[in-house]
């Protein structure tokens, strides 16, 4: 019964979710949250899928069948939506964007969803689960044209449309994929002009599950150059690092310190008050600025170093 409540969440949601999104913050404005409230969002339900420490991009959806998107998240990233409120749940599913070899292509399973607590008037932190593991079951075939002929797959008599194509004919210089299922290699062929057939067995009996299969056409014949099996340990571990964090802004200009004094700018800094901010005390021969004004559009957190060069010492300041 439980569960059947938050599928009729998730169901409402969609049904709703419409209606919101005029009113959807900015992305960015999930660090406007503060004790589960949105700043300026007073009254007012959201949820903010988290994705940060994650892998891949992915894709939020209210139902199973992934029909109504809430939400695209990049990897590392957030977004907020406006919500309803479900003291119950509320199921979301997640599809996972995953690149390899080049190839992009959308993964979820059974387990590919969260039912997360909607708390009126708040918003709600929801975590997008990691993809912690992937049965790849479909089989891709991936064919560059570096040869003087246009080439087509065929399946049978029937053309293939490579994914994301308009037309079957791959011409010189593109690279195409194709999704197809496990099985045979036989019955399956490449086409010069879309007629001539090419032989590109080269021994490949059949199709395995959760592979790539890569191919090369240079004019002459075509070439088995790469077979990869699809693994998610892999995948990951071949991403490119996280981008690393930007540096903080440089501090506004203060005005002329104190005689004898430098200040010397750190970043982390905190805003206590409009237009106020401290820091906290520093090595033993530093003085700590208790508070400091100055005019800033961005919170930050400021340690201000005191450095004497004439008399009186820093303890007399």
């Amino acid at each position: 019964m439980g569960y059947m409540k938050k599928l009729l969440g998730a169901a409402v949601f969609a049904a709703v979710f419409g209606c919101f999104t005029a009113c959807v913050p900015e992305s960015g404005e999930a660090n406007r949250i503060k004790d589960g409230n949105l700043e300026g969002g007073e009254g007012k339900t959201f949820v903010n899928f988290d994705n940060s420490g994650k892998a891949f991009p992915v894709s939020v959806y209210s139902g199973s069948l992934r029909t109504v998107k809430l939400a695209d998240i990049e990897a590392g990233g957030s977004k907020l939506a406006e919500a309803l409120p479900s003291r119950d749940g509320t199921a979301f599913y997640i599809t996972y964007h995953i690149t390899a070899e080049g190839i992009p292509f959308p993964y979820y399973d059974e387990n590919s969803f969260t039912v997360y607590r909607v708390d009126e008037a708040l918003a709600a932190r929801v975590p997008v689960p990691a993809l912690e593991r992937a049965a790849f079951t479909q089989v891709y075939v991936k064919i560059t044209n570096n040869g003087d002929f246009s080439l087509t797959f065929r399946k049978g008599t029937s053309e293939l449309t490579p994914d994301g194509a308009a037309s079957t004919i791959v011409i010189n210089g593109e690279t195409a994929v194709y999704m197809i299922e496990a099985g045979p290699a036989a019955g399956y062929a490449f086409m010069k002009n879309t007629s001539i057939p090419l032989d590109f067995l080269d021994g490949l009996e059949a199709f395995e599950p959760g592979h790539i299969y890569t191919f090369a056409f240079d004019g002459a014949a075509l070439s088995l150059a790469k077979t990869t099996a699809l693994d998610l340990e892999a995948i990951i571990a071949a991403l490119p690092p996280p981008d690393a964090p930007p540096p903080p802004d440089a501090p506004p200009p203060l005005d002329a310190p104190p005689s004898g004094v430098t200040f010397v700018w750190s970043g982390n800094w905190i805003e206590i008050r409009p237009n106020t901010y401290t820091s906290s005390p520093i090595e033993p021969n530093q003085r700590t600025v208790e508070t400091l004004t100055v005019t800033t559009a961005e919170p930050r957190r400021i340690t201000v170093e005191l450095t004497c060069h004439i008399y009186p010492p820093c303890d007399n300041l």
